[in-house]
């Protein structure tokens, strides 16, 4: 990514804009959260209670405007928001001071980034997903609206070929489940399913004999912590856990008049996609959880191991009709 002098060109890439967008999301974010901690504090005293941002209706978010515009004001000047002109609200000093602290760009520079002058370096990236609570899959994922139309995402080309994607299938590849258009298949699961083939990665010695590079792709294979041998082994039948009929619900056991892609199925999957990545999360978070109530937590758990594997029967029929 650049971080040179770029002038007044713009990354006008369709991919650049998405990061962008994120970005300006996740700031707006923090701005917003700012302000509704401050009414919050005011809120205590007087024995309100008051939703969150995230679970805010329309109806609500209109009375926090309301509420929160005089706050602003009183600490911005009172020419500082005009919310009934659609403004967003407004960053503090202090919330840009926090916004500088904790991602190493200053106004300065996010006002370059802001403005499409240049895009974040990877280091960049890095920080605004840390303050954001995002994983970096959430800064390449696209908007709302494309997801919801399955829009299809021009990629710059490669040896000359030009690749267009569907908003599905990109959402796929950034969550490392599918290789993209033109990516070998085979090649994609090993490298993202072992280890990096260095094993002193960042030693910056990259001078390395034949011999030493197949000595390594041979250590990498026998890795404990290489998926290599889960991917080549056979999927075991899951109905002895979890009491599911398979055959009810093989994903390969699809009509060819019911082939074809459609908006509506590309969507489902990037649904199911997100839907996989929840269960898998709380598998993996309730490690932490020291409940003392373990068939509450039990039940959870299998909860969680069936929407995972109901999202991937989904997501494999949803890619077989689309294909």
């Amino acid at each position: 990514m650049t971080q040179g002098n770029t002038g007044s060109r713009k990354h006008d890439s369709l991919i650049g804009k998405i990061v962008w967008w994120n970005m300006l999301q996740i700031r707006q974010r923090l701005i917003d959260e700012y302000w509704w901690d401050k009414l919050r504090q005011l809120d205590i005293a007087s024995g309100i209670n008051r939703p969150t941002l995230r679970s805010m209706s329309a109806a609500k978010r209109v009375q926090f405007i309301h509420d929160v515009t005089p706050i602003v004001r009183n600490e911005l000047g009172p020419l500082s928001y005009f919310p009934e002109e659609g403004d967003p609200l407004p960053p503090s000093k202090l919330t840009k001071e926090q916004f500088a602290s904790d991602t190493g760009i200053d106004e300065g520079r996010f006002n370059e980034l802001q403005a499409r002058h240049q895009i974040p370096n990877v280091e960049e990236l890095v920080a605004i997903a840390r303050i954001g609570d995002v994983d970096l899959a959430f800064m390449f994922t696209p908007p709302k609206d494309i997801l919801e139309s399955d829009r299809k995402l021009v990629l710059r080309p490669i040896n000359g070929i030009t690749y267009e994607v569907e908003a599905h299938r990109w959402v796929l590849w950034i969550r490392g489940l599918m290789q993209l258009p033109g990516q070998h298949g085979k090649k994609y699961l090993v490298e993202t399913a072992s280890p990096s083939i260095k094993k002193v990665t960042l030693s910056g010695n990259a001078k390395r004999s034949y011999a030493e590079i197949e000595r390594e792709i041979v250590q990498r294979t026998k890795s404990s912590v290489s998926a290599i041998e889960t991917i080549n082994d056979e999927i075991t039948d899951l109905s002895n856990v979890l009491n599911l009929d398979i055959k009810k619900i093989d994903p390969f056991e699809i009509g060819k008049a019911q082939k074809g892609y459609a908006v509506d199925r590309g969507v489902k999957i990037t649904a199911n996609t997100n839907l996989l990545f929840g269960h898998m999360r709380k598998v993996v978070s309730m490690s932490g959880n020291a409940t003392s109530d373990r068939k509450r937590m039990k039940d959870r758990f299998l909860a969680a191991i069936i929407g995972i594997h109901q999202s991937l029967v989904l997501i494999v029929k949803g890619r077989r009709l689309v294909d």
